[in-house]
């Protein structure tokens, strides 16, 4: 197997960071462009501009949500062997609610992940000037009385960057280019979608109502990738999940992901509140 088909086939889901942050948990895997690995930002690569990059052919981009606002909520597990994030091995609620403009293109994205207990891990705030992300308490350098440290206030990103922002959507057809084989895979459980407005939305994209089944397994160096993918109607991710071991069958890496329902909203309907900290943020912080 080549090296550019090998690396082709890893940039299917090495796309999980948000906006090109550097990934503590997903490390290449099971970070896609195909749904946000969004708050896994890694601390100690935050001072330094995140690499830009371009959207791949197979991701496709639908209309529908042109000029609306939309949320959609993620139930995560990641592992990273030695990983040192709070939320490694460990399963988070991931909530996005991103608005659109006329073009296609984000304007505004409020991103929290929450533990299981609902307690802090991680909230992201973007827009076209500028992105900041808040750190829970129980990162290392953020302590419980400190009010720097929780607070990194990254650059703005370009247009093409924030499309990352949106839930993903995949050209089927091009799947067997990049080594997938349709697959038989179980229906999971799907999260709720967020409920912090009370607006009805115009419109909602249900999840599992359609579901086909995608799998790729490849071994290079010793090292063996399994990816599988839940694609629904009009070709949007529901579910993944990537598998990485070595020569030994000892885990390396692990990334599951269920994607909610979408809610899509008139712009109009939704508070700019929405689009703020949360109080959790601001309590870490002490602010």
């Amino acid at each position: 197997m080549s090296r550019k088909f090998m690396e082709r086939t890893r940039q299917l889901f090495s796309w999980y960071t948000l906006l090109g942050i550097a990934v503590l948990l997903a490390i290449g895997i099971g970070a896609m462009w195909i749904g946000t690995d969004l708050l896994s930002a890694n601390r100690e690569d935050s001072s330094s501009s995140p690499p830009q990059q371009t959207v791949p052919d197979y991701m496709l981009t639908d209309p529908l949500l042109a000029g609306k606002v939309i949320t959609w909520t993620e139930s995560k597990y990641s592992f990273l062997k030695n990983g040192a994030d709070p939320a490694n091995g460990q399963s988070v609620r991931v909530e996005s609610w991103v608005k659109v403009g006329s073009d296609g293109i984000p304007t505004r994205a409020h991103i929290l992940s929450l533990f299981e207990d609902g307690a802090f891990h991680q909230e992201i705030l973007v827009s076209p000037d500028a992105t900041t992300i808040i750190f829970g308490s129980n990162y290392p350098d953020v302590s419980s009385g400190a009010k720097t440290g929780c607070r990194q206030n990254w650059p703005a990103y370009s247009p093409e960057m924030r499309k990352s922002l949106l839930p993903s959507f995949i050209d089927e057809k091009k799947l067997s280019r990049f080594g997938f084989a349709p697959a038989d895979l179980p229906t999971p459980n799907y999260p709720k979608s967020s409920s912090l407005v009370n607006a009805n939305p115009e419109k909602t994209l249900e999840s599992g109502k359609t579901v086909r089944g995608w799998q790729m397994r490849q071994t290079s160096d010793g090292i063996t990738n399994i990816e599988k993918v839940l694609i629904g109607e009009r070709g949007r991710v529901l579910a993944l999940e990537t598998n990485r071991t070595d020569n030994t069958g000892q885990v390396i890496a692990e990334n599951k992901s269920v994607f909610s329902s979408i809610r899509i909203y008139m712009t109009k309907t939704i508070p700019e509140k929405v689009f703020s900290l949360s109080d959790q943020a601001h309590e870490v912080c002490h602010e």
